[in-house]
């Protein structure tokens, strides 16, 4: 029901009202307020909800400022939101709120494009009704009429609708699958059912953009190497011991653990004691002591193999390596493809592999702590 002045309406938008700014030292000596003080009152009466243009140009003639032309950004922005308010609340505008659209339109020059920002508003209306309606991850014939007739409501095209269901329904699942990511950084079967549940509950298809795709499909990969069936390769370079068997052919290279003297420091307490002008003596001792850093060393790089009881280095330049899982303690993870053999006793290699020829060899390190796991 109309309000019996049509440029006043009672507004809560939970927009805080604009703070006025103290008038600078100029503006004092020439008896004047800050200038940014009109866009504070103009706007502040409007989130009071009042409206009115012979209001807005007396403001504009004190400041001697044109609003509409310095604060067009503003006056957009605050209109979508006021749009969105009265669209929140009712879903349509009435009389009074059009009114009420009409003088904010005139105060601030937005005529021309009024309809497009109410547009912008319905849209966003819309797509919140969306996320609300499908929040617990189901859809049936009567939400979807719901969302229909919703749409025919707020002015928004049917093709619009469709998109933006789509597009609400893509960001559930793309954030249910990035939670799965964020738990282990890895994607499970089971997992990746859930996903599709959900897209056949919402009644969508599983769609991703190719590099989130590739993502997905790097995170199933890992879980299948650390709990999948392994594919198990063939090769004649190593006899294999009976019940061996391998699960990795590739280029690596086999660091280990080095002390490198790096420089020299000097120990010991000394002393100087002058006697005449260019003669000192010289009190106590000085010890030369080096000093050593660990660093890696590289022992030999060639063709790498990874079985269920050993890791096997044939090494094309530098020493050839072989050792047991059960010596080893832990696979410490550098990077997917580099890794650290913890030991209890001796040196802990470092592996870095460079390259390998099955599909297990893309994260090697993860497949080396499978393998030292089932091995115990």
């Amino acid at each position: 029901m109309p309000l019996e002045d049509p440029h006043q309406l009672p507004l809560s938008l939970g927009i805080p009202l604009e703070a006025y700014r103290s008038p600078t030292l100029l503006d004092r000596l020439r008896g004047r307020d800050h200038r940014f003080n009109a866009f504070a009152r103009a706007k502040n009466m409007v989130l009071l909800g009042r409206c009115s243009v012979h209001e807005i140009r007396d403001i504009e003639s004190k400041y001697g400022v044109n609003l509409a032309e310095q604060y067009r950004s503003e006056w957009d922005s605050l209109f979508i939101e006021i749009c969105h308010h009265f669209l929140t609340l009712h879903h349509r505008l009435d009389t009074s709120h059009k009114a009420f659209l009409r003088e904010y339109a005139k105060c601030f020059g937005l005529e021309q494009r009024a309809d497009n920002l109410a547009n912008v508003a319905a849209k966003r209306v819309f797509f919140e009704k969306v996320r609300e309606v499908i929040a617990d991850g189901e859809s049936d014939d009567q939400k979807l009429l719901m969302i229909r007739e919703l749409a025919s409501t707020l002015g928004v095209s049917a093709e619009t609708a469709s998109s933006t269901y789509n597009d609400v329904c893509g960001r559930m699942l793309s954030d249910e699958v990035n939670r799965l990511i964020a738990e282990s950084g890895m994607i499970s079967d089971q997992d990746w059912e859930r996903v599709e549940s959900l897209a056949n509950a919402l009644r969508v298809s599983v769609r991703f953009s190719p590099e989130s795709k590739s993502r997905i499909e790097e995170c199933r990969h890992r879980w299948q190497i650390v709990h999948g069936a392994l594919s198990e390769v063939q090769i004649t370079e190593v006899h294999l011991k009976r019940r061996e068997r391998c699960y990795f052919k590739g280029q690596a290279e086999w660091y280990e653990s080095r002390k490198v003297t790096r420089r020299y420091d000097y120990a010991g307490l000394t002393g100087r004691i002058r006697i005449v002008k260019g003669l000192n003596l010289r009190m106590g001792s000085v010890a030369v002591r080096p000093v050593a850093d660990e660093s890696l060393h590289l022992i030999g790089s060639g063709q790498l193999f990874l079985t269920n009881r050993r890791i096997i280095l044939l090494a094309s330049t530098g020493m050839s390596k072989e050792m047991s899982w059960r010596d080893i303690l832990a696979v410490n993870i550098q990077d997917w493809n580099q890794f650290e053999l913890e030991r209890g006793k001796g040196k802990s290699p470092t592996i870095r592999v460079t390259h390998g020829i099955t599909d297990q060899a893309e994260f090697s390190s993860l497949l080396a702590g499978r393998l030292l796991r089932e091995s115990s």
